[in-house]
């Protein structure tokens, strides 16, 4: 039965035709070019996602970034275990007993029995040992940390932030309580270490329109372009915000960067609505909101008004008057074109008063 292994990077077995993998067999990778000239990262390869290759830079010993940081796009080699027969460990250890069973009449010592003994301790031990490799605990330390963003890579979309760690104490592994953000909406989940399909968020997992945080900057992502992370508008530390589409940062300098949190999101449309900005998250557009402009009546048009209204009723009053509620306006020709006088105000059908206004 053949099995395959996850081994590290060797430029010389990937130039002779090895299957090339990111790390843990994520995705499978396609090496372009060996030697790209005038950088530290001279490997281009191709990592396929979602049906879709993209390509991008390495250093000679496939790792993604040149400080060697342990990042999951870096490349590994996937290889075939040499093939073996199928093993039986209850079995094997049957037939060593045996063996040794046949010699036990033989046996001339109490020393002799002890071997013996310890023989077939050992051949169980092994047997044991074997048959659960997959299944020994954890070590007593968690995977991931309060802070930490994960995303499940079995359900593209759903990223969560550690919140809290809990320990199993019976079975050394942990669970999580994580705030979880899926498509626009935030939530409380919980998930078990056990679930193979968490690992930790990088940018290469951001989507069109996330809303991401660097620590200096809170962003709407729109692409990886080239070397540069491209995005629709910024929110500075210092409270500027940028309305344009630029590129924001290189790529070798994020690695800081996280999904915001629902109080840096808040902040950012709290701040991009002041500025006169809403973002269309279905077209993945940011668009500049119109003013309505207003103005006061002018005495002439408040008399045309409250005449012209075939379909309605229309009145005017004085604010906070007993003067009654009248269904004209008289003025003089000279205030004609003058706004009415504050405290004047209006309403249709008998609903509620308002401010004699007019849009421009």
């Amino acid at each position: 039965m053949k099995k395959t292994r996850i081994v590290p990077f060797d430029i010389n077995k990937a130039k002779n035709g090895a299957k090339i993998v990111t790390r843990n067999g994520l995705y499978p990778a396609r090496i372009g070019f060996f030697d790209l000239e005038g950088t530290d990262l001279p490997i281009v390869a191709a990592i396929k996602m979602n049906g879709k290759e993209t390509p991008y830079e390495f250093t000679i010993e496939g790792n993604f970034y040149p400080e060697k940081t342990e990042d999951a796009f870096d490349l590994f080699i996937e290889e075939e275990e040499e093939e073996t027969d199928d093993y039986d460990p209850y079995k094997a250890t049957v037939e060593s007993i045996a063996d040794m069973a046949e010699r036990y009449s033989e046996l001339q010592s109490l020393e002799e029995l002890k071997d013996f003994y310890n023989n077939v301790r050992v051949k169980c031990r092994e047997a044991v040992e074997y048959n659960l490799e997959d299944e020994k605990p954890a070590d007593n330390k968690p995977k991931f940390k309060v802070g930490d963003w994960v995303i499940n890579i079995d359900k593209q979309g759903v990223v969560h932030q550690i919140t809290n760690i809990i320990k199993n104490v019976s079975n050394h592994t942990y669970g999580y309580n994580a705030e979880t953000y899926t498509y626009g909406f935030f939530g409380y989940s919980y998930f078990s270490e056990n679930v193979k399909s968490m690992r930790l968020w990088n940018i290469k997992d951001a989507k069109d329109g996330d809303v991401l945080y660097s620590g200096e900057v809170i962003f709407i992502f729109n692409r990886i372009k080239g070397e540069w992370i491209h995005c629709y508008c910024t929110l500075h530390r210092d409270g500027s915000f940028i309305s344009e589409n630029y590129d924001l940062m290189h790529i070798k300098h994020c690695k800081e960067v996280q999904p915001a949190t629902k109080g840096q999101r808040e902040l950012l449309f709290q701040k991009m609505k002041e500025e006169g900005y809403e973002w269309d998250s279905d077209k993945k557009e940011l668009n500049k909101i119109e003013k309505v402009k207003i103005r006061r009546m002018t005495n002439q048009e408040l008399a045309w008004w409250l005449r012209d209204s075939p379909e309605e009723h229309r009145e005017c009053s004085m604010l906070n008057d007993d003067g009654g509620v009248f269904d004209r306006h008289i003025y003089y020709d000279e205030d004609a074109n003058k706004p009415v006088k504050d405290g004047i105000i209006i309403r249709r059908n008998g609903g509620e008063w308002e401010e004699p206004l007019i849009e421009l």
